[in-house]
């Protein structure tokens, strides 16, 4: 039975497919395409963390952001040095804050 996937899927897929006896049908995606389907891959992969939070979807979450530097010609490397510089000017999320409003110093 035939059945057509279309879905963005990890270098070594396809050859995991064909060991299972399947026959995966493959095609290379153009740089825009590429990046719409990481755009869906990653809405995805956000949507599953809420009802199963877990390490594995956040691995797959850094995957993708990391496929999303790539394609920016960014290392993973660089990626990181941009993170720690943003958190020494705004911090983490350690502190789990939420802004409620912003008000002028003049309005009461």
């Amino acid at each position: 039975m035939k059945q057509a996937k279309h879905k963005l899927i990890r270098d070594n897929e396809a050859l995991i497919l064909k060991r299972e006896g399947k026959l995966p049908k493959v095609k290379i995606l153009t740089p825009d395409d590429f990046k719409t389907c990481l755009y869906r891959l990653l809405k995805e992969s956000v949507l599953k963390l809420e009802p199963d939070f877990d390490n594995s979807t956040l691995a797959d979450i850094l995957e993708i952001i990391y496929s999303f530097a790539r394609l920016n010609n960014t290392s993973v490397y660089q990626l990181d040095k941009l993170r720690e510089e943003r958190v020494e000017i705004y911090g983490s999320y350690n502190k789990r804050l939420e802004l409620l409003r912003v008000s002028n110093r003049n309005s009461r």
